[in-house]
């Protein structure tokens, strides 16, 4: 095991949350507040997932900022996954609890079959997986008490942007920038958005998806290319963070007790991908 390894620079941290980060959480955050002024809330199921393309948009325009820089960025099938998983959350929000499921599962079939790496293609069995990861505690969330519900916070969308930022950290140690940059900016889409919703009394369930879909595939994606001395059960542990978030909506949801026993379910197994990744990969900041 190597030794701890050193932090990055905080001239570094501060450049890329001035650059990058707080443009892009901020387009997230103002889009819905907006459209929830000048429309009521009619509009907050469009706006939502609108801020939250935006501000994904808005990140991937000023990556440049950031101190790592991947080789071959470009456009390719997260952001169709971003795109499918944010429109289905929209629309699935706007539906009963009797019909939004079919959105979901319609999303999921189409995003596993655009994320899932090419070597994984050749049985169904990687593609059952995938999709079950992210169906699983989509699938089972918790009904909407619709739109003009009172008493809601963001719950799910605020742990998601934890476990993304986790991840992110996962990707920068496995020295895969791109994966890097991808958890960065969804990690600022959920928290800018997860803020508005805060504001509005709303639990954010238009994101949802957005963290569902990116967590695991993403790392799918680090454990399938990269070679490097992160263990596979750090992976592991970041793909699957979300997945206890599947019991939800059977766990008592009032008072700080049941807040600290959801929020552990999916931040234990985050946090120790973190320290898997820390421990045992090198990084140099020179």
């Amino acid at each position: 095991m190597l030794p701890w390894p050193p932090l990055p620079p905080w001239s570094e941290v501060a450049d890329v949350a001035k650059c990058v980060a707080l443009p892009a959480a901020g387009l997230a955050f103002a889009v819905p507040l907006a459209a929830r002024l000048a429309f009521g809330l009619a509009a907050i199921p469009v706006a939502v997932p609108s801020g939250a393309l935006l501000s994904l948009a808005t990140a991937f325009a000023l990556r440049g900022a950031a101190p790592w820089q991947p080789t071959g960025f470009g456009s390719g099938w997260m952001h169709f996954a971003w795109g499918l998983a944010l429109a289905a959350g929209g629309v699935a929000a706007s539906l009963s609890s009797r019909w939004n499921w079919l959105v979901k599962l319609a999303s999921v079939v189409g995003i596993t079959w655009a994320t899932i790496p090419d070597d994984h293609r050749e049985g169904p069995w990687w593609f059952f997986a995938l999709a079950a990861i992210i169906g699983i505690p989509w699938l089972t969330a918790p009904p909407s008490n619709g739109v003009g519900a009172p008493h809601q916070w963001p719950e799910r969308p605020v742990l998601l942007a934890l476990a993304m930022a986790a991840l992110s950290i996962v990707a920068l140690h496995a020295h895969y920038l791109r994966a890097t940059d991808l958890a960065m900016m969804v990690a600022c889409a959920l928290t800018g958005g997860a803020a508005a919703c805060w504001l509005m009394g709303r639990d954010g369930r238009e994101l949802e998806g957005l963290g569902f879909v990116s967590l695991p595939a993403l790392a799918l994606c680090l454990w399938s290319d990269t070679d490097s001395a992160v263990p596979s059960a750090g992976f592991a542990f970041a793909g699957l963070a979300a997945v206890p978030m599947a019991s939800f909506r059977w766990l008592p949801s009032v008072g700080w007790r049941s807040l600290i026993a959801r929020g552990s379910l999916v931040l234990l197994p985050a946090s120790i991908a973190v320290l898997l990744a820390m421990s045992f990969e090198e990084l140099s900041f020179d």
